[in-house]
């Protein structure tokens, strides 16, 4: 955090970076060090599970939309899941009507970690689910509420890597 700027890594990436020798001494941790890592955990919330819409003007399709339909259709071709399957519906909807400008971004950064097998098929359908809540309007929440649609989401970090630089 030299910069102040958080960066999310893979975690071969980061244990590849944290790897400990046996020559390395153990020393007490910083006061801050705790900042440091609610900051990577407020970071993480903010770019998976905020609720914040951003609208476009025009609804014509552009690359990025379409190559994320695509992704979409074809993802949704293989689950087996109908919970999975409705939120796919509702995510390609969403880009068919180009409503929120951050979506067709996020399903392409999706799609890579998908291709370069660094997120599971099991990943790929919860991000589609927070998606799909994410960006859903409240009178849809409320919708999927009466007819309690629960989605899962389950893949919240269970561990955090942190490296702090002690002078």
């Amino acid at each position: 955090l030299k910069t102040g700027k958080i960066e999310p890594l893979n975690f071969v990436e980061a244990a590849e970076i944290f790897e400990a020798t046996e020559f390395e001494k153990p020393v007490q941790l910083p006061d801050f060090h705790h900042d440091q890592v609610q900051k990577a955990i407020n970071k993480f919330h903010e770019e998976m599970l905020s609720n914040s819409m951003e609208t476009v003007s025009s609804d014509s399709g552009d690359v990025n939309s379409n190559r994320a339909k695509k992704f979409i259709r074809e993802f949704r071709a293989s689950v087996k899941d109908e919970k999975v399957k409705e939120s796919c519906n509702k995510v390609y909807d969403l880009l068919d009507k180009g409503t929120i400008t951050k979506l067709p971004n996020e399903l392409k950064k999706l799609k890579v970690r998908y291709d370069k097998k660094e997120s599971s098929v099991h990943q790929v359908e919860n991000i589609i689910m927070q998606l799909a809540v994410k960006y859903s309007s409240p009178s849809q929440r409320e919708i999927e509420s009466e007819s309690e649609i629960s989605y899962e989401i389950i893949d919240l970090p269970s561990i955090i890597l942190s490296e702090t630089f002690i002078n």
